[in-house]
């Protein structure tokens, strides 16, 4: 490399510091909120279930008798819709290399469920989209690592300029 390139190299680098540093700050803020956001659905929902059961009829308190569920017959074996599959995959494609899919989980919260995502991921990796980097323990904190394929990528990003899809897209940036 000549002294002129290393030299418009290193200016590049410079001007693209303090965006990189914004682009930090703006994740952790992102990540914050997000944390944030979850611990006030988490409080509303038990003061939803207090409302409930203080309006609740006298009457419909009594105590019920649940029919067990017959065996083989769980309803546990649904299949993810290719749409679910298309809003996972255009969201997971704003992240550069590998990502969690606990990550996705969150970044996806009050649009798609956990399993759904899990389910989609799944659909994602046997249709040569995303490939399964490690496996998660299933302990709290330890997620499955995908990344997205090159046939991924194209496909997010036909579908992110779709009308439908394109809220699913980051826009460019990695989430946190």
């Amino acid at each position: 490399m000549s002294e002129q390139d290393q030299t418009a190299e290193q200016a590049l680098q410079e001007l693209l510091s303090p965006i990189t540093e914004l682009d930090g700050k703006l994740a952790q803020r992102e990540a914050h909120l997000i944390n944030e956001l979850e611990e006030i659905r988490g409080e509303r929902r038990k003061l939803r279930g207090v409302l409930r059961a203080v309006q609740a009829d006298p009457k419909d308190l009594r105590k019920t008798v649940t029919q067990p569920k017959p065996k083989g017959g769980g309803g546990n074996n649904w299949t993810v819709s290719a749409e679910k599959v298309a809003q996972v995959l255009v969201a997971a494609s704003g992240y550069e290399g590998e990502f969690a899919s606990g990550d996705l989980v969150k970044l996806l919260a009050g649009r798609v469920s956990n399993e759904t995502v899990r389910r989609a991921l799944q659909a994602m990796r046997d249709q040569g989209l995303a490939r399964l980097i490690r496996q998660g323990t299933g302990k709290p904190g330890e997620t499955s690592i995908y990344v997205i394929t090159p046939k991924g990528r194209d496909e997010a990003g036909r579908l992110a300029q779709t009308e439908q899809y394109a809220q699913y897209a980051l826009n460019g940036s990695e989430p946190s």
